[in-house]
């Protein structure tokens, strides 16, 4: 037996009837809502206005993220769980089964993870000198908000963040989703509270980044500790001999959700840098 299937949550949603990964994904919702509006408290106690404008707009400015990862990863997610479906998981935490899908499978995951690394080093110069571009233009506090080293530690930890979003995806499409709803769920307990701890602490604007930075932590000790590390070695070692074509298997189905991606920017974030810029 599992160490997560003693998990007290785990417990309570079998005797309601519940799957597992349903009941980490909804406490983590519920947890999410609380820790909101608490969090309202401390930025509104501990930020003065001008640095809340910044708090608000600096998220804005990083939901640009999704012009460079353009919904890959629910697609691969679809996509490893197509290959996986062909095969079977040994003590050893290697695939059996039909070459062809081993093949697929590895090639699936090398390519994304070189994709994500291409684009998250991509993103990260692209946000830093937006970033400095957009908050030097448009900053009406005279210098009285330190905002450059706090866009700095969160533009390198949004980054690691998308370096890290495929393998979650990959797992996901692995069969991994009670898992990865797990970590989602241990993330939204301990970042907000750090970040509470850290606004009480007088971080102001560092909190963000910080906060981000500890979140991949969290994500690497699950992994580390849920031995599902081996899982990913074991599908970088297989030999390819059969690939996925991206331009008529994956692209076809991609650009119809990054426009659906893109369209969510605008509609949903776009709104705080034109205020931040218009309004200060």
């Amino acid at each position: 037996m599992r160490l997560s299937d003693n998990n007290i949550i785990v417990k309570f949603a079998r005797k309601i009837g519940m799957d597992g990964a349903i009941a980490f994904s909804s406490a983590a919702r519920v947890f999410q809502a609380f820790a909101g509006v608490i969090s309202i408290f401390f930025i509104a106690t501990f930020l003065t206005g001008e640095e809340q404008g910044f708090f608000y707009t600096f998220g804005s400015i990083l939901a640009i993220q999704v012009f460079f990862e353009l919904g890959f990863t629910g697609i691969m997610t679809q996509y490893v769980a197509h290959e996986v479906v062909h095969l079977s998981l040994n003590e050893q935490q290697l695939y059996e089964g039909d070459q062809k899908y081993k093949s697929r499978l590895s090639y699936l995951v090398r390519f994304c993870v070189k994709w994500y690394a291409i684009i998250s080093l991509l993103f990260l110069i692209v946000i830093i000198i937006v970033g400095f571009f957009y908050f030097n233009r448009y900053d009406t506090s005279s210098g009285s908000v330190d905002w450059q080293w706090p866009w700095l530690i969160l533009a390198f930890s949004t980054a690691i963040k998308l370096f890290q979003s495929p393998f979650t995806a990959i797992y996901t499409g692995l069969g991994r989703v009670k898992e990865m709803n797990e970590i989602t769920f241990y993330q939204q307990l301990f970042i907000p509270v750090s970040q509470w701890l850290l606004f009480a602490c007088g971080m102001k604007l560092y909190v963000v980044g910080i906060s981000s930075f500890l979140g991949v932590i969290v994500w690497c000790i699950y992994v580390w500790k849920k031995d599902l590390l081996r899982v990913m070695l074991g599908l970088f070692r297989e030999s390819i001999t059969e690939t996925v074509s991206y331009m008529k298997e994956i692209f076809p189905f991609q650009w119809k959700i990054a426009l659906s991606w893109i369209s969510g920017y605008f509609i949903f974030q776009l709104f705080n840098p034109v205020l931040f810029a218009t309004d200060g």
